[in-house]
């Protein structure tokens, strides 16, 4: 199913790093998918309770996700989700081999704990550069040790099939229910954000 999945990479995903500009009221309106809302097997971080739900599609090796988990991200962490004004649920959306690898070791890692997965991914994006080229397994799991990552949990996660087919599954869901072409991919309150979100586009949308 994995190679599969590669062949399938190959072909659906040769314009991921492409943008489009759009201003809010550009905005497709939503289809009836349930990917437009939490699913019961989604990792997140907020209140359930929230008002607010944003969901982001991203790749561990994209720059333009790392970009945003360093900057915007931050911002909605601190004003709209630590606050409990936001649920946060973050899907992978790998676009290579090595992505892949790292979305499933990352839902493996924080299966029992959705802080100590975010914290995994938070990890992977800030040093994006030190471990995405030659022996990047090698490389993750070195730096995770090194950033206090549970070495019980990595050694559990090293083999993560059964979440590697889990990844496949929801990013094939992704492209094919929401015809996500570029990551990151936010959806706020239902909402598809295009490129050059900023925090004025989100506090228009927010409830």
């Amino acid at each position: 199913m994995v190679v599969l999945y590669f062949v399938y990479l190959l072909f659906a995903f040769n314009d991921a790093y492409s943008t489009a500009t759009a201003s809010v009221g550009e905005h497709a309106v939503i289809t009836n998918s349930p990917l437009f809302n939490k699913m019961h097997d989604d990792y997140y971080i907020g209140d359930l309770k929230a008002k607010n739900v944003m969901i982001e599609y991203s790749s561990l090796t994209c720059p333009h996700c790392a970009h945003y988990h360093a900057s915007l991200f931050t911002q909605i962490l601190e004003k709209y989700i630590k606050t409990g004004k936001m649920l946060y649920i973050y899907r992978p959306f790998p676009l290579d081999t090595q992505s892949l690898d790292a979305a499933a070791l990352s839902l493996c890692i924080g299966h029992e704990s959705h802080e100590l997965y975010f914290k995994t991914i938070d990890i992977l994006y800030k040093n994006q550069l030190s471990w995405i080229f030659g022996d990047y397994k090698k490389k993750m799991i070195s730096i995770l040790e090194f950033n206090n990552i549970p070495k019980s949990r990595i050694e559990h996660c090293k083999s993560s099939d059964l979440f590697k087919r889990r990844v496949v599954k929801q990013s094939f869901q992704g492209k094919q229910e929401l015809k996500i072409e570029y990551t990151p991919y936010l959806i706020l309150n239902g909402v598809p954000l295009k490129s050059d979100i900023s925090l004025e586009v989100i506090e228009k949308l927010i409830k």
